[in-house]
């Protein structure tokens, strides 16, 4: 199964999931180079988000068309700030999420009042963007990449996952199951406990720790 990143390179899942027509999504995807624009400054969700001079306002309104068309999407943060994201927006679509701006923040809040944000059986890409919640996230069966990312939250969780990050990722506690990958100059804010691997895991460190 082969997965890409947010700068079109691709590679091979190693620890083996399924999901539906998968190989084929991601190329389309790349083929398309289609995105959304989200500008939470001069952009209105009543826009069709197509260019940056018609983007959307929300960081939702962008998560609703995964669910009105049920496709991999692309967004593009062109305007600095904190965007509140409701998660169960979020529907097992292919997720490509980037910036142009630094000061990106994606606030994920937590409706089920479950205390974590989950993240399952697809393909996440993040790339200079703040993930936020009060809770922790957890990130299951699924491809993630990770460029310029910073995660606020207390502890990230990686089960079953192919993890490749391209630059720097800095975050607090990480607890790894069972996955496979690579990460580069992982920064770590948490005072103590940075990792905890369990067996079943293989992931390779580059750079600072």
């Amino acid at each position: 199964l082969e997965v890409c990143d947010m700068d079109d390179n691709c590679f091979s899942r190693l620890n083996g999931y399924e999901v539906k027509d998968a190989k084929a999504r991601n190329k389309q995807v790349l083929n398309s180079h289609f995105y959304y624009y989200i500008d939470g400054v001069n952009g209105s969700d009543d826009n069709d988000g197509l260019t940056e001079a018609t983007a959307f306002k929300t960081a939702n309104k962008l998560l609703s068309k995964s669910n009105e068309n049920n496709f991999d999407v692309r967004g593009r943060f062109i305007s600095p700030g904190e965007y509140i994201v409701d998660a169960n927006l979020f529907i097992g679509c292919a997720y490509h999420i980037d910036s142009t701006v630094s000061g990106v923040t994606l606030n994920f809040t937590d409706p089920a009042g479950v205390g974590e944000i989950v993240f399952y059986g697809t393909h996440y890409n993040f790339k200079n963007i703040t993930l936020k919640t009060s809770g922790h996230f957890r990130f299951e069966t699924c491809a993630v990449g990770m460029s310029d990312v910073t995660i606020d939250a207390p502890y990230v969780t990686l089960m079953g996952c192919y993890i490749d990050s391209a630059t720097t990722i800095t975050m607090p506690k990480m607890l790894i199951y069972g996955t496979t990958g690579r990460i580069r100059n992982l920064i770590s804010t948490a005072k103590e406990g940075c990792l905890i691997i369990q067996r079943g895991s293989n992931i390779r460190f580059y750079g600072s720790m």
